[in-house]
């Protein structure tokens, strides 16, 4: 229950049902003092030294939050500089409160209580859940290409760079030299072109060769300036490193939530990591994708991909 009391903030009084922390050490003060506080002047010196010390460990306090993220006020803008933000407008002190939150999260890593206590402060009670893929529930897949060093010499590598753009079919390609031990692309070599590049890169036999020029057949168009290589390149695709971000479908078209989110994972995560954010499309469950109703990008296509997962594992 509220009662009157003279130590309160609101000017020298206010209604209070808890003791403040001037009279906690008034009260302390009277008990140290015992006979010794005797007479109106006593009482007033110890009730003005009261609310001196009451006063001063409240600015302590108040000092103190500003290190704090959610209680932060007046040193809010040193401690944005510190983390490298930015309020955009319109913020309010509880928005630049959240996204402080969710930097100083970041920055113990990409651990799932702290990938969780991140996008918690980001999306409150719109998020549903937060895991990475389950090799338990056969989520996880992995492709790996190892292509031969070149069948015609074994050895060394050679790097070129074509002179001219490539059309699909047999084509004469003009190549300049960048790295070899000294000769040219042989008959019968192997070369990635290409390499490292989704979609573009392919692998093909050299069927004849001339000094800085060969022949081989191609099923991908080819820029000038490509670069090919007969050493071995390695390609690893693979869901391991994959999370789901399951989401109130309400954040799907919030494109400030969606922002905050993306740019919270880029910080936190390894950068060989993905995530999908995404919608249920029933309970426990996310995917398949369905033409009308699924969104590009961001419901998962089906169990096929890899990508449809029962929620069993969201903390």
């Amino acid at each position: 229950m509220s009662q009157w009391s003279n130590f309160g903030a609101f000017s020298e009084f206010a209604f209070s049902g808890e003791d403040s922390e001037s009279e906690k050490i008034y009260n302390a003060m009277v008990a140290a003092l015992g006979p010794a506080l005797a007479g109106p002047v006593a009482e007033a010196e110890t009730y003005a030294d009261a609310m001196c010390f009451g006063a001063a460990r409240l600015q302590l306090q108040a000092a103190g939050a500003q290190d704090d993220p959610t209680q932060v006020s007046y040193l809010i803008e040193a401690l944005e500089k510190d983390w490298r933000l930015f309020a955009g407008p319109g913020m309010t002190l509880a928005d630049r409160r959240a996204a402080l939150v969710a930097a100083m999260a970041a920055s113990y890593g990409a651990t799932n209580l702290a990938v969780v206590a991140g996008l918690t402060t980001i999306l409150g009670t719109r998020l549903i859940g937060y895991r990475p893929m389950s090799e338990t529930l056969g989520e996880i897949s992995r492709n790996s290409v190892y292509p031969p060093h070149s069948p015609a010499t074994n050895a060394p590598i050679r790097k070129i760079q074509f002179n001219t753009a490539i059309s699909v079919g047999l084509q004469t390609v003009d190549y300049t030299r960048l790295i070899d031990d000294g000769n040219v692309i042989q008959t019968g070599d192997v070369l990635v072109v290409e390499p490292g590049r989704n979609g573009v890169e392919e692998y093909v036999t050299v069927l004849a060769a001339s000094w800085l020029s060969f022949q081989a057949v191609f099923s991908r168009p080819h820029d000038i300036w490509t670069r090919a290589t007969t050493g071995p390149f390695c390609r690893w695709t693979g869901n391991q490193r994959h999370s789901l971000i399951v989401v109130d479908s309400s954040v799907l078209t919030d494109s400030v939530a969606l922002s905050k989110v993306h740019q919270f994972m880029r910080k936190t995560m390894p950068v060989v990591s993905t995530w999908a954010v995404c919608a249920e499309t029933s309970p426990g469950y996310v995917g398949p994708f369905e033409v009308g109703a699924g969104l590009i990008g961001q419901t998962p296509i089906g169990v096929s991909s890899g990508e449809t997962a029962i929620l069993t594992e969201v903390p």
